[in-house]
């Protein structure tokens, strides 16, 4: 049966084959995937010399994971790149403000390629919009990788900060002493005082 050709009606099924899984091909090594010797074919049967003899050819450029996956990139550790932005916030139901300025800062990490953004902590809170200005490490890794980044931009100020901290105004204020009785009584209770005196 196997001399036959591939035309219709001259196939047929051999009734001792029960298993038609398929059996994998690469095994993971280094977080790579590598593919190992075909020693079995379709249901676990085994394969003719001639197809397992070009598997068996020690070929360094054949098993180059990089050829399939790309060269290992070297990640940068410890190292992140620093943006500081701003955005402003409409306000719509306050008499003493229109809009609101809100910084945060945007920082990319080189290691994973994630970015993450933080607001300092101050009375609001927000999401980002708007870069100005980066630290002095970004400039010069943005730089080096063609990058050119215009003038750092002027925050604007925030009209309802300064509101409150023209009213916010600094103030002494001087207690006078207290005349503490009950402090005396406790500090000089059980002392009596002696006096020596000469009636003449």
């Amino acid at each position: 049966m196997e001399g036959l050709p591939l035309l219709p009606g001259y196939s047929f099924q051999d009734p001792t084959v029960t298993k038609y899984h398929l059996s994998h091909q690469f095994d993971l090594k280094n977080g790579y995937r590598v593919p190992r010797t075909l020693c079995v074919g379709i249901g676990n049967r085994p394969l003719d010399v001639d197809g397992t003899a070009y598997f068996n050819v020690s070929d360094p450029v054949r098993y180059d994971p990089s050829l399939t996956y790309g060269r290992v990139k070297q990640y940068a550790v410890a190292q992140c790149l620093t943006f500081r932005a701003f955005f402003k916030q409409s306000v719509y139901e306050s008499p003493d403000e229109h809009y609101r300025v809100r910084q945060v800062n945007i920082i990319y990490f080189l290691e994973d390629d994630t970015i993450t953004v933080m607001e300092p902590p101050i009375d609001n809170s927000g999401l980002t919009q708007g870069s100005f200005d980066c630290d002095d490490f970004t400039k010069e890794y943005l730089e080096s990788q063609g990058i050119e980044l215009n003038q750092p931009e002027e925050m604007p100020p925030d009209p309802y900060i300064q509101l409150r901290q023209l009213k916010i105004k600094p103030h002494t204020h001087i207690t006078k002493p207290l005349d503490d009785k009950l402090r005396r009584f406790l500090e000089y209770d059980g002392k009596i005082l002696r006096f020596f005196a000469v009636w003449g």
